[in-house]
């Protein structure tokens, strides 16, 4: 891709007037700073109040893994995944998945186009059934998490 100059582009018209990011500032005691007489202080932090999800796209991953992940979906598995990132809880890495409430909200009448999107999801590693407890499936971490990967998974922390 070629250089672009963002000073030509003109203004982004998503961010208009209407668009605030709600923020939370909150004191990090496990990041302190010196202050000039040489105390040290919590910092501050700046995190958004809205719920997000975040994606992960490791080119390394997606290369070394092809055809899994969710740049590899069909269409149907890709309308699942997002209707599936939409209703994620904050901190879990696990959703039970309302069939019924997904065909309704979708128009989709038909069973089978059900099972080829949540099909496509468990073949590309993106979602698994939890043996245990039905209508329960676990998410991929390492492609998509809603909250704090480092909290829910401390033990699964390396530094680069």
């Amino acid at each position: 891709m070629k250089d672009i100059d963002e000073n030509k582009l003109g203004a982004n018209p998503f961010v208009n007037g209407d668009f605030k990011i709600v923020v939370r500032k909150s004191l990090n005691y496990e990041k302190l700073s010196k202050d000039d007489d040489g105390d040290y202080l919590p910092t501050e932090d700046t995190l958004e109040q809205e719920k997000i999800v975040k994606l992960y796209v490791s080119q390394k991953k997606l290369n070394k893994e092809m055809n899994v992940g969710v740049d590899s979906l069909n269409a149907l598995g890709c309308e699942l995944f997002f209707w599936i990132t939409s209703r994620l809880i904050a901190g879990n890495d696990y959703f039970f998945l309302d069939k019924k409430r997904y065909m309704k909200e979708k128009n989709i009448s038909s069973v089978n186009t059900y099972k080829k999107a949540l099909n496509d999801l468990i073949a590309k590693s993106i979602i698994q059934p939890n043996t245990i407890v039905r209508g329960i499936y676990w998410i991929n971490p390492k492609f998509f998490f809603c909250g704090s990967r480092i909290s829910k998974f401390p033990k699964n922390v390396v530094e680069y």
